[in-house]
């Protein structure tokens, strides 16, 4: 007899899916902060349960011709262990941090219900990846004041709103013709080969490029996290004020470091520093500038395994992938920053430093995303691939390819 699996691999993800969250709970709720052997254990029982979930949604993906869903859904997986390990292993999450019902509930159901109650609180962090509300939310994460005040359904319908609007926009733009192959090259899109070969059109196209890629992400992780929200408000798993905003101001970008630590969204940033400071903090003194910039590589890193992962199940060939190599340059080019900065600022008069000062920091930022973003982006461009696949549903993308072909 076959496996349910084999029959229904959409039964199956979600079954490989809640025996996941299941371990994770027994794990939490079941374990000491202490007994890190056991916890050891657990979590390698949840990488192999991350595998498993992995080995049916990618197949059924690309059978359905869907590359792009099998590079996110691989990733958010990815991303949820992650999660669960930093809880586990660094945060050492155990059943004293949660919650429990208040005295006076009957003696018969109280065990049950508490366990239901600790349950459902750790399923809630963890996918409330800036532990919003709890004692270790993420630095620089967004004010959520304005939403205290919101109930469950005047949340879902703000954010249902704005998360239909980005699924429009990001269907009106997948419509467009893609970029010509000549111009996404490998040697035009490497770091240091094509810098003296490159001429004007080839600049602006790389500008372009590296704008519009960066906007679509941003629209694209709007409607995923906007569509995680509203899913986990209405199952009271989270409140509508443990869902602040997504990003930072974009005002603050003048630097790297406050691109990616005050402006991007910084849902990855509990697990990256979490376990960057678990495996250098055993080696390294934690205040050395060895150690500090260490852990900052060993983060970048980890992020870019993530995106490694999600370029190679799209079909990306190992060789071509820029994913590593973006991120950690980003995070090199933090530490010239911190070498540098302070130099130039003594350099400048004082009065004229603060506006001096960011109108060079913006175009810094400008020019390093322009001359990296082309090797991360460029090799996933060159397959070809649809676009607009992303999308289960098209709403005005076939009336507009329509009209772009009469032209």
């Amino acid at each position: 007899m076959q496996p349910l699996s084999n029959h229904h691999p959409i039964l199956g993800f979600f079954a490989l899916e809640g025996a996941f969250l299941a371990i994770f709970t027994s794990i939490v709720l079941g374990t000491m902060a202490s007994a890190t052997t056991k916890r050891a254990v657990g979590l390698a029982t949840l990488a192999v349960a991350t595998l498993a979930v992995e080995g049916l949604a990618v197949p059924l993906c690309r059978s359905s011709n869907r590359p792009h869903w099998a590079a996110t859904i691989s990733s958010l997986l990815w991303v949820q262990f992650l999660s669960a390990s930093e809880l586990v292993m660094v945060t050492r999450l155990n059943a004293n941090h949660l919650p429990v019902l208040p005295k006076g509930s009957r003696p018969s159901k109280a065990q049950t219900e508490n366990i239901r109650a600790r349950s459902r609180s750790a399923i809630g962090l963890l996918w409330n990846m800036r532990r919003v509300g709890t004692p270790w939310q993420v630095k620089n994460t967004p004010s959520a004041m304005g939403q205290r005040s919101s109930s469950r359904l005047s949340f879902t319908a703000q954010r249902l709103a704005v998360t239909m609007l980005a699924y429009l926009f990001f269907d009106v733009v997948v419509s467009f013709p893609p970029p010509p192959p000549a111009m996404t090259t490998a040697e035009k899109g490497s770091l240091f080969q094509a810098i003296g070969g490159l001429d004007v059109g080839d600049i602006v196209f790389r500008t372009t490029m590296t704008a519009s890629f960066w906007l679509m992400l941003i629209v694209l992780n709007l409607f995923m996290t906007n569509t995680g929200a509203i899913v986990s408000v209405l199952l009271g798993f989270n409140k509508p004020e443990d869902c602040p905003p997504l990003h930072g101001s974009f005002a603050e970008a003048f630097t790297l470091r406050r691109v990616w630590g005050i402006s991007w969204h910084q849902m990855f940033r509990v697990f990256l520093t979490g376990h960057a400071d678990l495996l250098v903090g055993s080696i390294l003194p934690r205040h050395s500038w060895v150690s500090k910039y260490t852990r900052l590589l060993v983060a970048f890193a980890i992020s870019g395994l993530i995106h490694y992962r999600g370029d190679i199940l799209m079909g990306v060939p190992h060789a071509e992938s820029g994913a590593m190599a973006f991120f950690t340059l980003h995070a090199a080019g933090i530490m010239v920053e911190d070498t540098i900065g302070p130099l130039l600022s003594r350099m400048m008069p004082s009065s004229g430093q603060g506006r001096l000062g960011r109108t060079l920091g913006y175009l810094w930022v400008c020019a390093f995303f322009v001359w990296t973003t082309p090797t991360y982006m460029y090799p996933a461009s060159r397959l070809g691939l649809e676009a607009s696949t992303l999308l289960p549903v098209r709403i005005l993308g076939p009336r507009i390819e329509r009209f772009l072909l009469t032209q």
